[in-house]
């Protein structure tokens, strides 16, 4: 039998899953409280085919499409990021640090 993390260990005594100092494999767990893998697909199917509304329908879909590895999760765009400085008195100026000329960052 796997160990579990501590807070899934936890979250299965509070629901009576688990009994205190018993480890028990997560997927058994889940299959006792009527979560298998054969009815969370059922289910799926019956949100894909018959859920209240589209969004549900297609949100099922696109569930069945990852889990299948057809869709992947977009990545997050990187955040545009702009630094104004200014300085207060710039006549004075006259060395500048490089640092300050600004310039394009390559994202990875």
């Amino acid at each position: 039998m796997s160990l579990l993390k501590p807070q899934i260990a936890s979250a299965l005594r509070e629901a009576g899953l688990l009994k205190d100092g018993e480890q028990e494999n997560l997927e058994e767990s889940l299959d006792r409280a009527g979560l298998s893998v054969s009815e969370t697909l059922n289910q799926l199917n019956f949100e894909m085919t018959q859920g209240d509304s589209s969004a549900s329908r297609v949100r099922a879909a696109e569930l069945s499409l990852k889990i299948r590895g057809l869709m992947k999760e977009a990545a997050a765009p990187l955040p545009a990021i702009t630094i104004v400085i200014q300085d207060s008195e710039p006549s004075k100026i006259r060395n500048f640090n490089s640092i300050l000329i600004p310039r394009e960052i390559e994202a990875d």
